[in-house]
């Protein structure tokens, strides 16, 4: 029997684990007009958690979710030998009082999510802000560049190909059985999903030198910014901006530095004094009700669109469902 062909629009974080699943038992294709991971996905913190908002409450179908995605983590780094993530847990700090009572519901609620007092988390963190906050035991870091590189090193060592291309219109796309629309931000430039209900948004981090009289962190620390480490310690990456409205996709230091300096200096009072040394952007995409968008749109396309932040969280999980859902249509079709 000749495998079905299915051509998968996107290089991040969705259509790569799209095409993971896809291509144990079809002919793939990836098609990205960039590299791979060069689209939001390249600039995520990498955090992954099933509490991701300001009041730190459970995601729709976050656990089952953070499994999926902790799974293919795992088959990636077996596979290809490389490690891309760090499994220790992070901390998210209560900046402001009216989340302190979110925060200790959460851990009373959540084994996996433990309170601390302003005076633990100093302990924890020299530097921060005299705050309490609560510490995400089950959360991981995850090397976005890095994650996306071993798994299209992954994609490829089972037959996934690369096509760099534009795609405009899905009939671009006649001669595939199935087409994924894992386009992120892209996805209402072609011209049959246009009329989608997505936004985009544009998100922009910093990287800052880190004070030579802290230690470097163990973990990464949120408040009402993040702040990941770099891998050699000597500097952090501090994000995001959330912007509605832009002028382009590129990275504007000054509108970053704006929205988030004093936002980092609330949460680490000692980087007043610092400035950036470099800018990252990337857009992404939401639904209406910032969920997750995979619907069929289609007899042979599927739409995977809208992880907005989430992108992490979900991509493993949807992108699973998608390909057993092709699977099952095609053994009945058979």
């Amino acid at each position: 029997m000749v495998n079905k062909k299915i051509a998968i629009i996107g290089a991040g974080f969705a259509g790569l684990a799209s095409a993971y699943y896809a291509s144990s038992n079809a002919d793939v294709t990836v098609i990205e007009s960039e590299a791979v991971g060069a689209g939001a996905s390249g600039v995520s913190a990498g955090l992954l958690h099933c509490y991701v908002g300001k009041h730190a409450k459970l995601n729709w179908r976050g656990r089952e979710a953070v499994a999926a995605s902790k799974e293919l983590i795992t088959v990636v780094e077996e596979a290809t030998g490389r490690t891309v993530s760090q499994k220790n847990g992070f901390l998210r700090i209560a900046i402001d009082e009216v989340y302190e009572a979110d925060f200790q519901k959460s851990a009373e609620i959540h084994k996996d999510v433990e309170w601390l007092t302003a005076a633990d988390c100093r302990d924890r963190v020299p530097g921060l802000v005299d705050a309490p906050g609560i510490f995400v035991t089950s959360g991981w870091t995850v090397d976005a560049a890095a994650y996306m590189s071993a798994l299209w090193e992954l994609c490829e060592s089972r037959g996934v190909r690369f096509r760099k291309e534009e795609i405009d219109t899905l009939a671009q796309l006649s001669s595939y059985d199935h087409v994924v629309v894992a386009a992120g931000a892209r996805t209402r430039s072609i011209r049959e999903l246009s009329a989608l209900p997505l936004r985009q948004m544009k998100g922009q981090l910093l990287r800052y030198p880190w004070p030579e009289e802290l230690p470097p962190l163990t973990y990464p620390v949120s408040g009402q910014v993040y702040v990941v480490m770099t891998d050699d310690g000597k500097a952090c990456w501090v994000g995001s901006t959330f912007e509605k409205n832009f002028a382009d996709v590129l990275p504007d230091q000054d509108i970053a530095y704006a929205r988030i300096h004093p936002r980092l200096t609330d949460l680490f009072p000692c980087m007043e004094k610092y400035r950036p040394t470099d800018c990252q952007a990337g857009v992404r995409c939401t639904s209406p009700n910032h969920l997750p968008l995979v619907d069929q749109f289609n007899e042979r396309t599927t739409i995977f669109t809208g992880l907005g932040s989430k992108g992490l969280l979900y991509h493993a999980l949807f992108a699973k469902q998608i390909v057993q859902k092709i699977n099952h249509k095609s053994h009945l079709q058979n």
